[in-house]
């Protein structure tokens, strides 16, 4: 009896052992996950963020250059 009650006893333990590393191992895994998510998270936002003031700053551009030719005219013709 008693025997046999220590051979389900350490049964059990193994089990809860076994249960617990995987458990464990999971939850690390998921970290992992977690973790590199949120870094390619920061990175597309960064990149779009950048993309969006590249966008506007060609729009800027594009909408003053008839103005800077004007300028530039009107420089050339102040300098003959």
């Amino acid at each position: 009896m008693f025997l046999e009650k220590f051979c389900i006893q350490s049964k059990q333990q193994k089990i809860i052992q076994f249960t617990q590393s995987n458990t464990y191992s999971k939850i690390s895994r998921i970290r992992t996950i977690r973790k590199k998510l949120y870094s390619l998270l920061l990175q597309t936002t960064a990149y779009l963020q950048l993309n969006y003031i590249n966008h506007q700053h060609n729009n800027i551009y594009q909408n003053a250059q008839p103005v800077q030719q004007i300028n530039l005219f009107f420089e050339s013709s102040y300098i003959q």
